[in-house]
């Protein structure tokens, strides 16, 4: 029974590990999907550079 939960941590540990690039693409192509919809001349461009700046800042922060 103790075995199962350090063996169940580190499980989870790697299936995250394993998703995390999936999930980092995802979240780039909905900020993309989100500023093509915005109203205004030129907003989709600013937004989704100011955007994809904020997610690679999470990422390596």
């Amino acid at each position: 029974m103790t075995m199962g939960v350090p063996l169940l941590l580190v499980s989870l540990g790697m299936v995250v590990l394993e998703c995390t690039p999936i999930l980092s693409a995802t979240a780039a192509r909905i900020v993309r999907w989100s500023a093509r919809r915005l109203p205004g001349e030129g907003n989709a461009e600013r937004f989704e550079e100011e955007w994809l700046a904020g997610l690679g800042e999470r990422r390596l922060g």
